[in-house]
């Protein structure tokens, strides 16, 4: 398992902590728990998805999805290789780009939309490093998802 973390430009420093990038061609079947952390995060999979165990059993995650504050560990098992990149948010900058309560958003995952792009994207767009310095996601624009 290869996992990277990128710094954000300065402009997009005031609402992101880091991007950071996880790949495994051959993960192991064992299942990860991942702590809570205080962090809402934007998360692209470009291979197969994970699970995640919930009330009623795993349940696989969308391919593109936005997780909010966590307040308890989750557990998660991948399903087949994956590659990731996450923008990893501070506490305060969620609630401020979508204009959410925070309360609204803590324990919840929502899959991508154009509504929630389109209020993300004004404040990063121009930060290219998550995607271009990695090598992960072909394309000329700074959010080519």
């Amino acid at each position: 398992m290869h996992y990277r973390e990128i710094q954000p430009n300065a402009a997009a420093a005031r609402f992101v902590k880091c991007y950071w990038l996880l790949e495994d061609g051959e993960p192991s079947p064992s299942i990860q728990r991942v702590v809570p952390d205080g962090r809402a995060q934007l998360i692209l999979n470009l291979g197969h998805p994970y699970e995640a165990l919930t009330e009623r059993g795993w349940q696989r995650q969308p391919r593109r999805f936005f997780i909010g504050q966590i307040t308890a560990p989750l557990l998660l098992r991948a399903t087949g290789p994956f590659r990731m990149i996450g923008i990893n948010f501070h506490p305060h900058a969620a609630s401020q780009l979508l204009r959410i309560p925070m309360y609204e958003l803590t324990d919840s995952r929502s899959r991508f939309s154009r509504r929630l792009l389109g209020r993300i994207v004004p404040a990063i767009g121009s930060d290219r490093r998550a995607t271009l310095a990695a090598g992960v996601v072909p394309g000329p624009g700074p959010y080519h998802w």
